[in-house]
C-alpha cells in the first residue's frame, strides 16, 4: 500500500523530469536540463548533437539535440508580456532564478530565453537562399 502511493505521488510529481531523452515519455519531447521538452524531427540523420547544430544558425544550436539517430529541435517557445506574445530562443547562458538573466529575457529550465529577431530570420532566410547545398552541410 504505502510503496504504491509513493510510486503515484513520484511518477505524478517528476513525470516530467529525465536525465536521458529516451526518458522522456512523448516521443517527440527531448531531455533538457532534466526536464521533457516538447521539440519537433528536423529530417536530420546523426550520432551526435553536434550534426545537428550548423555555425551560421548561432544560439538557435542551443535548442537542437539527437535522439534516436534523428534531430531534433525545441518548439516554439514564447513569453507574453503586456497580453502579447514573442517566440523566444534559448541563450548560451543558464539561470537558476529570472535575476540572473538580461533584461528582456525570461528563465525557463534553468537557461535564459531571449526574443527571436524576425528581422535577422528574414536576413538569414535570403542568405540561404543565395547558397547552394554544400554551403548547409556541415
Amino acid at each position: 500500500f504505502y510503496n504504491k502511493h509513493v510510486y503515484r505521488y513520484y511518477s505524478l510529481f517528476f513525470k516530467n523530469t529525465c536525465i536521458k531523452h529516451e526518458q522522456c515519455v512523448n516521443s517527440d519531447a527531448i531531455c533538457v536540463k532534466r526536464h521533457c521538452v516538447a521539440a519537433e524531427k528536423m529530417d536530420i540523420q546523426c550520432h551526435t548533437a553536434a550534426k545537428c547544430r550548423k555555425p551560421k544558425d548561432g544560439l538557435i544550436n542551443n535548442s537542437r539535440f539527437c535522439k534516436n539517430h534523428e534531430c531534433y529541435q525545441l518548439k516554439s517557445q514564447s513569453m507574453c508580456l503586456a497580453n502579447v506574445c514573442v517566440p523566444v530562443q534559448p541563450t548560451s547562458y543558464n539561470c537558476k532564478s529570472q535575476a540572473q538573466c538580461r533584461f528582456g529575457e525570461i528563465c525557463k529550465f534553468e537557461l535564459c530565453f531571449e526574443p527571436v529577431s524576425i528581422l535577422r530570420e528574414n536576413e538569414s532566410d535570403r542568405e540561404d537562399s543565395n547558397r547552394t547545398n554544400d554551403d548547409n552541410d556541415l
